[in-house]
């Protein structure tokens, strides 16, 4: 699960290096080029018929899985066809569905206006950054992405799949909550970057120097669970609050529309990352020295 989390990281930079060197040859200004501002949510049936053609268009990659699988594994169609099989897809389907739904009406107008909110009197009208109150906004980003990680269903798996191989060594609840508070600490760790508009490489190198040092001569199934837990703890459910969080802080700052010149426009980009590196380290310290 840690190389499928870092091959994509690679296979994105590849592309904007691509882009680069495209715009190079061709005298193409792309730093000018500024991606329009997304419309929000409309009504019920709009977001209704929206997701409806994304779980539609979702439909194809699972049935060509399905097929791939059948294939490969010779199944008789007759197996293939009994009833758990459709009845199972179908639920899929609807769960696809409602969780899409969900996600545009509930969650990202939640983690947006709740950004925006929370950081009102943050940034005081001479650029400084009011301690106590940046010190709540913080701690809101702690506890809400601290909870949304106790239910997230990919860190339950993994919790689960660890107190079976570890025999019960490594507790599920007590992995979930590692997870969760590094998870936490990790997002504090973003929006500080987002309210002091701190570059980001430094702030990644830190701490995957960090994470690289603690797994030195560490268990290889501690060093296995958590760097995994680094592609778990950011699920289906955390990733958008993450992102509508930074996004509605970034606004209020002034990062996302540019509003300030010093500002970037893409300030809200990398809160989730730091969200995903610093698990690592929390189960790396907490289950230290355990022997596994």
């Amino acid at each position: 699960m840690a190389l499928a989390s870092l091959f994509p990281v690679l296979s994105i930079a590849f592309s904007c290096y691509s882009i680069k060197l495209w715009a190079h040859l061709t005298g193409t200004d792309t730093a000018s080029e500024r991606p329009a501002r997304a419309s929000p949510a409309g009504s019920l049936l709009e977001v209704a018929r929206a997701e409806a053609q994304l779980t539609a268009q979702s439909f194809l990659p699972l049935s060509v899985g399905l097929a791939a699988v059948v294939l490969y594994l010779r199944l008789p169609l007759r197996a293939v066809a009994r009833r758990p099989v459709p009845l199972g897809l179908a639920r899929v389907l609807f769960g696809l569905y409602t969780f899409y739904v969900g996600i545009k009406l509930g969650l990202l107008p939640m983690g947006r206006n709740g950004g925006a909110r929370l950081v009102r009197g943050v940034i005081q009208p001479d650029g400084a950054v009011h301690p106590a109150r940046a010190v709540g906004v913080c701690a809101f980003g702690v506890l809400t992405i601290g909870a949304c990680q106790m239910i997230e269903p990919d860190l339950l798996v993994l919790g689960s799949q660890a107190e079976r191989l570890s025999a019960g060594r490594v507790p599920k609840m007590r992995l979930v909550a590692t997870v969760a508070a590094g998870c936490g600490l990790g997002t504090v760790i973003g929006i500080v970057k987002v309210l002091l508009n701190l570059p980001l490489l430094p702030i990644l190198l830190a701490l995957y120097t960090l994470a690289l040092a603690l797994t030195y001569k560490q268990d290889d199934f501690l060093v296995g669970l958590a760097w995994d837990a680094a592609g778990t703890s950011t699920g289906s459910i955390t990733v958008p609050l993450i992102l509508a969080l930074g996004l509605g802080i970034a606004e209020q700052v002034g990062a996302a529309e540019g509003g300030a010149p010093e500002y970037s426009p893409l300030g809200p980009l990398g809160i989730l990352g730091c969200a995903s590196a610093a698990p690592i380290c929390t189960v790396l310290v907490w289950f230290r020295g355990m022997s596994l």
